[in-house]
Formats: structure tokens, C-alpha cells, sequence
């Protein structure tokens, strides 16, 4: 007798739903956004409890609670609604809040990426991940192969990163062009096309090079490369990097890594949070971690081989997204990717990325519950 997958059906639902007369919810994207929120949550409190940013992990949980809402109210509209419908509209707002916080946006660090309000800052750039992820599944549900296939969705994209990069804000850059590659890749029939893609975007990176990037943002890609050339610059990664070893198989204990004690990574709670965690947790903690990324990112993905449309568009941008930012954030914190300020879901410190991820997973929750299968 055959063992049951991930999604296979009984009864027209599948086994990880939680089945109401109208509605199934995926169990295994539930549990486990949650337990990666609470996960992080945890971490965040030693990540900041002998420093000046002890506050934070309070507002992390109120920030995990309304994305909580928020995930299930993206799902329970979208459902009602069809709010997909409006791609025009998510897209004049993803243009329009990107252009207003490089005018009128808070300047820390020579970056202008925030606007401050009542709740704390906003970061229009993460709250735009979702957006354009119904801007493009949208687009490449309607659009038919041809010049515009290419041309419409390129532009939107290289349009939205040229913002995006003018902050400046390389990490998210790279998200949304590796978004754009996975919905063409998975969309074109014609791979000359997409070869033609990939070799214009080989071309755009060494323009960047010569002519767009900052002098720290190369140096962190030459400190990457040649750490002995700029040891300054590759400092935090060396830190990283020790605090991950010094964990051992078992790790040091929640709250007694001396790498986060003593401060070894000023502000650990953002990029490099994840070096906390393994030095705590050690390997098997960072084992259990990636595994964790692993089931839901397998999950996300095996869901979508079975949708069409838009549906199936949404859950590979999705998919993609978690998967970059995961991936590369883990591949950073152990040495093996430049730095480039790519937070990590549902760990990183900040309200505007949880509420991102938060409607990323109600997007899921939402394509995964709609009818369009193959």
C-alpha cells in the first residue's frame, strides 16, 4: 500500500488541512510559520538582553501578533474578494510609497528606506515583497508568450529595484530579481529567452559595478572574496563565523554564548541574529532550524506543482522569496555569501518584515485553498 505525500488528497482535502465546511487550512504552513515566529521571538531576547536594545523583543511580539491577523486576514479576503484583481492598484502603491520615502523617508546610515510613524518605522521596501508577488503571478497568468511576456514583467521589476537600489538597499535588490527569474523560469517555454534574461542581467550587475554601487557595498563583496584585504569590513563575518564554531554539536544555552554576551556582533539582532541562535543552540539547534525551512519551503513548493494560474504563480513567488532570504541569510551568517543586509524570516528585528512574511504566509494559506489544479 502506498504511503500518503504531503498532498495527497483524501476525501478532496488534503491531510495537513484543518477542514472547515468552506475552508482548508494547510496545518504544516501554519505550525510551522508559527513555531519559526516563536523560535525567533526567543532568540531575540538573548540577541538583546545585555544591550541598549533590550525593548525590542516586547515589540517583536506585538509586531508577531498583528501579523498573525494579518495572515489570516490577507487569506479571508482574498478569498471573499479576489483581491487579486487589483494588481494595478498594489502596483501604484508599491511605485508611489518607494518613491515617497526616498523624498520624504527617515535618513539612518546614509540609508532613507523608513518612514517613522505611531506604530515605529515602515519599511515601504518590505511591505512591497508581497505586492509584487500578486503584481507578477497576476501578470504572468494573463500575459501570453511573446515580446510583453518578457518586457512588461522586466520592466515593472528593474523599475522597482532601481527605487529600491537608489535607498540604497542591495539585499532586497537581489530578492526581487531572483523572484522575477523563478516566475519567468517557471512560466517561458522558450528558453532562449530566458537565456537572453539571464545574460542581460549578467550585463546589469557589471554596470552596477562600475557605476552604481557604493564603495562599502564593494567593499564587502572584496572582503567576501579576499578577507585579508579588508579586515575591517569582514569583521562582523569573522565574528559570525566563531560565534557559529564556538557552539559546539550542543551549543553554549539560551543566554550563554559569550559571543553574544560580551557583544562580539554590535546589533546581532538584525542581519547576524542567526549566529546567536546556533552558538546557543549549536549544531543540531542550526540543524533543526534548517529543517524546519526545508519541510515548509518542500511543502510550499510540492502544493504549487499541483496548482495552475495564479495560484501556482503565488506560491512559487512565495517560495521564493523564503527561500533567497533564508538560504542566503544562513549562507552569510556561516561565511559563505558577502553581506548584504537580507534579513531572515521570522527572526530578524523589525515590524515591517514580519508583517511582510506574516502576508506572505496568507497568501500561501489563500493559494493553497483555491481551486485551480492541474
Amino acid at each position: 500500500m502506498r504511503s500518503l505525500g504531503l498532498t495527497d488528497r483524501i476525501g478532496g482535502e488534503s491531510r495537513l488541512f484543518f477542514s472547515s465546511k468552506r475552508y482548508g487550512f494547510p496545518l504544516v504552513v501554519i505550525a510551522l510559520a508559527a513555531g519559526l515566529t516563536v523560535m525567533g521571538n526567543q532568540n531575540l531576547v538573548s540577541a538583546t538582553f545585555n544591550s541598549k536594545f533590550m525593548q525590542l523583543p516586547a515589540h517583536q511580539v506585538n509586531w508577531s501578533l498583528i501579523g498573525f491577523a494579518a495572515a489570516f486576514i490577507t487569506f479571508f479576503l482574498f478569498s471573499k474578494l479576489r483581491l487579486e484583481r487589483f494588481w494595478p492598484l498594489y502596483l501604484v502603491i508599491i511605485f508611489a510609497s518607494l518613491a515617497a520615502v526616498l523624498r520624504y523617508g527617515e535618513e539612518i546610515n546614509s540609508s532613507s528606506r523608513w518612514f517613522e510613524t505611531p506604530l515605529g518605522s515602515i519599511q515601504p521596501s518590505e511591505l512591497s515583497k508581497p505586492l509584487m508577488v500578486i503584481v507578477l503571478s497576476a501578470l504572468f497568468d494573463r500575459l501570453r508568450p511573446g515580446f510583453f511576456f518578457m518586457a512588461i514583467p522586466v520592466g515593472i521589476t528593474l523599475g522597482t529595484a532601481f527605487l529600491i537600489f537608489l535607498e540604497p538597499d542591495f539585499g532586497t535588490v537581489f530578492i526581487f530579481l531572483f523572484l522575477l527569474f523563478v516566475l519567468y523560469w517557471m512560466n517561458e517555454e522558450d528558453r532562449g529567452r530566458l537565456f537572453r534574461l539571464v545574460l542581460a542581467g549578467g550585463l546589469l550587475g557589471a554596470f552596477l559595478w562600475f557605476f552604481g554601487l557604493r564603495d562599502y557595498q564593494k567593499a564587502r563583496i572584496i572582503a567576501f572574496l579576499y578577507p585579508e584585504k579588508a579586515p575591517d569590513t569582514y569583521y562582523h563575518t569573522q565574528q559570525s563565523i566563531t560565534m557559529v564554531g564556538s557552539g559546539g554539536l550542543h551549543g553554549k544555552g539560551f543566554m550563554q554564548g559569550p559571543g553574544n554576551i560580551y557583544g562580539y556582533i554590535p546589533a546581532d539582532h538584525t542581519d547576524f541574529v542567526l549566529a546567536v541562535f546556533a552558538e546557543e543552540r549549536g549544531f543540531l539547534g542550526l540543524c533543526f532550524f534548517i529543517g524546519i525551512w526545508v519541510i515548509l519551503l518542500l511543502a510550499i513548493l510540492l502544493e504549487a506543482r499541483r496548482k495552475v494560474g495564479f495560484a501556482r504563480n503565488c506560491l512559487l513567488g512565495v517560495f521564493s522569496i523564503f527561500f533567497f532570504q533564508t538560504f542566503f541569510n544562513v549562507a552569510m551568517v556561516l561565511g559563505l555569501a558577502p553581506v548584504t543586509g537580507v534579513p531572515l524570516p521570522f527572526f530578524t528585528y523589525g515590524g515591517s518584515s514580519m508583517l511582510a512574511n506574516s502576508i506572505l504566509i496568507g497568501l500561501t494559506l489563500y493559494a493553497w485553498n483555491k481551486g485551480e489544479t492541474r
